[in-house]
This record gives structure tokens, sequence and C-alpha cells, in this order.
């Protein structure tokens, strides 16, 4: 269950989900190269992985199951794609909400995906981030720039493609 103060840490890994989502069950899948947050069955964050096998072996002992397969996003048939340029911060502003899009992509145009409750932000065609997403599906097309996603399958980077993972409960 993810804490009031929004910050998770799985195995000595922080990972920052926000106070909005206070109270809520997610699941983690984690491997050596990536960490996915689930919830309510879709991947709402990606981060790179710092555990190491030490901590894999760590979790197993405490619960964590194998996973298999990295998660990747439910198709939706409802996919809308824009583009924006990060700025200097690292952010990128869709609907008056901002997303932190990271800052080594600063300058950078992206394409931000919009495929059911996340937000997949893709860089040279590769997903380099996904988080939760919370405009209104019916309200998407009305973007600026809003065109819409062919249901590519995207995923991640080559790293969290291999199997092997483990995936926890995270608890406070």
């Amino acid at each position: 269950m993810v804490p009031p103060s929004g910050n998770l840490w799985v195995a000595g890994q922080q990972i920052w989900l926000g106070p909005a989502m206070t109270g809520r069950i997610i699941m983690i899948w984690a491997d050596t190269h990536r960490v996915h947050v689930l919830a309510d069955g879709h991947r709402v964050k990606t981060v790179p992985s710092r555990l190491d096998a030490r901590d894999l072996a760590r979790l197993r002992v405490s619960g964590a199951v194998p996973a298999g397969a990295p998660p990747l996003p439910p198709p939706s048939g409802a996919i809308v794609e824009v583009e924006r340029t990060v700025s200097a911060s690292g952010n990128i502003s869709v609907a008056n909400h901002v997303i932190s899009a990271g800052s080594p992509l600063a300058g950078q145009r992206v394409t931000v995906r919009l495929d059911g409750p996340v937000a997949h932000i893709l860089a040279g065609g590769t997903a380099v981030r996904t988080v939760a997403y919370p405009v209104p599906q019916l309200a998407r097309h009305r973007l600026r720039g809003a065109r819409a996603g062919t249901p590519a399958r995207h995923g991640c980077p080559n790293p969290c493609r291999s199997s092997g993972g483990y995936r926890s409960v995270a608890r406070s």
C-alpha cells in the first residue's frame, strides 16, 4: 500500500509515486535492469533498477515470487499520441498536467503515448518512462496536436525484455 508520503522503498530503492497514490495497493515487478510499478493491473511507472542479485534474493526470502516476463501496457484500442518538447527542467506539459520526462531529454522532441491510465514517453521510438496520466479518455482527442496512435508494440528498452524478474506487493 502506498504510504501518505507517496514515497516507497523496495529493497533499498526509493520509488516516488506521489501523495495522490496514497492508500492504493500496488504491485512491484523488478529485476536488475528495471523496476515496474503496477496499479490495478496497469503499469504506471517504470524506473531504472538499482537492485542487484543479492537484493532480489532478499526479496525472494521475504515472500516475492518469480514474475516471468516484464509487464507491458494493456491494449486499449483508444491510443492518443501527442508530441512535446522537453523543457530545460526535464518536464513536458499535456492538458495543464506537468509530466517529468527526465532532465537527460531536455530540449528533445518526444512522443507522449496516452494508453488507458498511463502515459508512455517515447524518445527515438523507445519508451523511456511510463507514468500515471489522469486526463479522462474522452478529453484526450481535444489535446493540442492529438492524433490517433497505432497499437504498435513499443514496450521498454531491450534490457527489460528478459524474463526472470520478481514481483512483490509493496508494503509501507
